[in-house]
């Protein structure tokens, strides 16, 4: 005995027109509201990727991110030399200019006057080479 033997092809064909006629009718109801309602329903979005066997995952930071983080740190790089700046005592440009090319003549490298040169006119009240050299003398 054989299953098909038994189905009954009208039965089954009755069947298939119901589902078909089913779907045509949902597939116009749907046509029909949206048509209807454009302002209530949404259009359906496709994706242009295909997921094949991988998990889709977010990346951690994007280049704006990093962008902020590097504009964030020349700030930071900016506002420490402004501090820095403000943190030093005024030294009057040509004194100092004047003390360092003195070391300079006396035998010390222009880096050692100039590092000499700014502690002493910082740390003391002096207003002339002269004083200066005295100063300088003491050390």
């Amino acid at each position: 005995m054989i299953l098909a033997e038994y189905a009954n092809h009208e039965t089954t064909a009755w069947l298939a027109q119901l589902i078909s006629l089913g779907f045509i009718i949902y597939i116009g109801w749907n046509v029909a509201y949206g048509t209807r309602n454009p302002d209530k329903v949404r259009p359906v979005s496709i994706s242009d990727n295909y997921d094949i066997g991988y998990v889709k995952s977010t990346p951690q930071y994007t280049v704006e991110d990093e962008l902020k983080k590097l504009e964030r740190q020349v700030k930071m790089a900016k506002l420490r030399k402004e501090l820095a700046e403000l943190e030093e005592p005024d030294v009057d440009n040509s004194l100092l200019c004047d003390c360092v090319d003195t070391l300079v003549a006396l035998g010390n490298t222009k880096s050692e006057a100039q590092k000499a040169a700014k502690q002493i006119l910082q740390t003391s009240n002096v207003t002339t080479v002269q004083e200066f050299l005295r100063e300088y003398g003491k050390r």
